[in-house]
């Protein structure tokens, strides 16, 4: 009968201790998500303040912020004028060979336009962060 009893004792405080043991993982699952939550605000006032410094430094082709979507587009037409320059060539080097084929003409002047678009808005976007930088650095004087 006392084996009952202490086998019963035992048993409460083991469950009294699986209760605490939950209360306890519960704030600290509370506390977890009050650090998360934490983190989160300050990475997205941290990124505000980087997003905002660098809209005012400007854009530059050079020299592009990853979570910049103007950076992202002057990124890909980095790359897509770098396609381009391929394309002229081969073209060109076609058109050395069978100078009469019209496809080939037309398909260099598409390439030839398409470029020269691609080169202003790259030229307009560093021009502009350079204006930009100017006005800054003459503020700060």
């Amino acid at each position: 009968m006392k084996i009952w009893i202490m086998f019963l004792v035992v048993l409460a405080l083991i469950v009294g201790l699986f209760y605490e043991i939950r209360q306890t993982q519960k704030k600290v699952d509370g506390f977890d998500e009050l650090i998360a939550l934490n983190n989160n605000t300050q990475y997205a006032i941290m990124g505000e303040q980087v997003r905002i410094s660098h809209y005012l430094l400007g854009h530059d082709h050079a020299h592009p912020v990853k979570a910049c979507n103007e950076c992202g587009l002057l990124q890909q037409l980095t790359i897509r004028q770098i396609e381009l320059d391929d394309e002229t060539v081969r073209l060109s080097e076609l058109l050395i060979y069978d100078p009469d084929n019209q496809a080939n003409k037309e398909r260099l002047e598409e390439v030839v336009l398409e470029t020269s678009l691609i080169a202003r808005h790259l030229y307009s976007a560093d021009e502009r962060a350079k204006r930009i930088t100017a006005i800054i650095n003459q503020s700060r004087k």
